[in-house]
């Protein structure tokens, strides 16, 4: 249900909670729409916890530290030294958010 709130336009596939399952993190939002329709604005990101089975287990953003309420078109995680994760969030026409072990419940 969570991941359905607004339309999907980015998912990053990583271990984002360290516990050796993948995971899934989801972006989107659509404000480029037909007058008629309205936006798809009521995303804030979706983590979705891996059990390593192939089943998700939605994860709030509050225990999650991630928050991408913006018109979300891409998501990337990048590794650095010693295993440092850093979530990037692509918006539209609009900066893009960065989310690191120091801001970043998941990666803590």
């Amino acid at each position: 249900m969570q991941a359905q709130v607004s339309a999907v336009q980015g998912i990053a596939v990583d271990d984002l909670n360290n516990d050796g399952k993948p995971d899934l993190f989801l972006v989107g939002n659509k404000w480029a729409v037909e007058v008629e329709t309205g936006r798809c604005d009521a995303g804030t990101g979706c983590f979705l916890e891996g059990d390593g089975k192939g089943g998700f287990r939605w994860i709030p953003n509050t225990s999650s530290g991630l928050w991408a309420r913006q018109n979300a078109r891409s998501v990337a995680v990048l590794k650095g030294q010693g295993g440092r994760k850093t979530v990037i969030v692509g918006n539209n026409n609009d900066a893009a958010e960065v989310y690191s072990k120091g801001g970043l419940k998941l990666l803590q």
